[in-house]
């Protein structure tokens, strides 16, 4: 079990420059990430231009794994896959991200491939690239109770019953 019991920044010390980590941060997590509703703030990550999609704060999150009450505050990925986790086949509740994914030809929000749980949880988010979606991009398991508000960059298509062609700098 991870717990958070204070808000994690991915700045350099006296200085609002986050640092960038590329690659992915935790490969194959399979235990409880308690965020207790702290924040991770300023996390950047970018893809190392392998053919491996899973990109995220998490590569993937495996069956049991619980991911809840986190907060992930002024993220930025770069061709990634997904702010949380690339892969979900655990359970996501009650996390709140707030961040721009860019330079992605596909993304999801919370997880890019998702045959898990995703409940309670809230996207605020800007993408850039051809295709996305707010929760999961594929989704294959259970996704309820979430709300999101997207900021569209340039034109996209969304996956799952949302808007597609839609004009620059739209506000969902």
């Amino acid at each position: 079990t991870v717990e958070l019991r204070t808000d994690l920044y991915f700045y350099r010390r006296n200085d609002a420059t986050p640092n960038l980590i590329q690659n992915r941060i935790l490969r194959n997590f399979l235990g409880t990430f308690e965020g207790n509703g702290h924040s991770l703030v300023g996390l950047r990550i970018s893809h190392d231009g392998s053919d491996d999609p899973y990109y995220g704060f998490f590569h993937g999150l495996g069956v049991g794994a619980v991911v809840r009450n986190l907060n992930i505050v002024d993220f930025l990925g770069d061709g990634i896959a997904a702010i949380l986790c690339g892969a979900n086949e655990g359970t996501v509740s009650n996390v709140k991200i707030q961040g721009k994914i860019i330079n992605s030809t596909s993304a999801g929000g919370i997880s890019y491939a998702n045959k898990g749980t995703i409940t309670g949880c809230v996207a605020a988010m800007e993408f850039s690239g051809t295709e996305f979606a707010t929760m999961a991009y594929y989704n294959q398991g259970t996704v309820t109770a979430n709300h999101s508000v997207l900021s569209v960059i340039q034109v996209w298509d969304e996956r799952e019953g949302g808007t597609s062609d839609m004009p620059a700098n739209t506000l969902i």
